[in-house]
């Protein structure tokens, strides 16, 4: 009997984050829908950027609010001290080992980055930053950090970390060990940072700030 019930405790966490997966995918498979072939290169028109505006947080307001009657979530204050000294040592860690491994493996872009820098050169810069700096830290932390280890595998707390990092990983198309290490990486700073706080607002704020960075240096180049 109790094994049953363990079964379907997992069969009811693994639809709910496909359900929330879902949620999540609505905006990007709209967008994808607007740009249309890969080989174009118009940029999109004032009311698809709009639209898709609206998506994007309106589906970060709706996870939000999903959270809060589902798992019963709410923000907590922050240490801002606290935040601030995870973000760049986090940022400073993840930086010296990507400069690192590029410089051994002689890696350049994974796929992943490839086609976002294709996708961006079509869509605005105000787009841009909803997606990367907002839209993507909440919705990929809510869903791998406070979802998998602080709700589904809360009791479980190790095989909530693995879990964590993997589905994280994943999410970003890995199509070899250098990019799946690249992607594996952020993801094991990120879980071991949830791991250790079980405050999500940490991991969105160092996710936030990584993405800021990038977004930043790729608008500078």
């Amino acid at each position: 009997m109790g094994n049953k019930v363990k079964g379907i405790a997992v069969l009811k966490g693994i639809v709910v984050f496909i359900g929330v997966y879902l949620i999540k995918a609505i905006p990007d498979v709209v967008m994808l829908a607007f740009l249309g072939d890969d080989r174009r290169t118009v940029p999109l028109g004032f009311w698809q950027e709009g639209i898709l505006l609206v998506l994007f947080l309106a589906t970060i307001v709706g996870m939000f609010r999903l959270y809060q009657v589902k798992f019963d979530f709410t923000f907590k204050p922050i240490d801002v001290k606290q935040l601030l000294l995870l973000s760049i040592s986090v940022f400073l860690l993840m930086w010296l080992f990507e400069f690192v491994f590029l410089k051994i493996t002689g890696f350049s872009d994974t796929l992943n980055d490839t086609m976002l820098k294709e996708i961006f050169k079509r869509i605005s810069p105000v787009l841009i930053f909803v997606t990367t700096v907002i839209f993507a830290p909440i919705t990929e932390e809510l869903l791998c950090r406070e979802y998998i280890m602080g709700y589904a595998l809360k009791n479980y707390p190790k095989i909530g970390l693995v879990t964590s990092i993997l589905v994280f990983t994943l999410f970003h198309s890995p199509t070899n060990i250098e990019s799946f290490i690249l992607y594996a990486a952020p993801a094991f700073a990120l879980s071991y940072v949830y791991y250790r706080t079980k405050r999500v607002e940490y991991t969105i704020g160092i996710h936030l700030v990584n993405n800021l960075f990038y977004t930043l240096v790729d608008f500078l180049q």
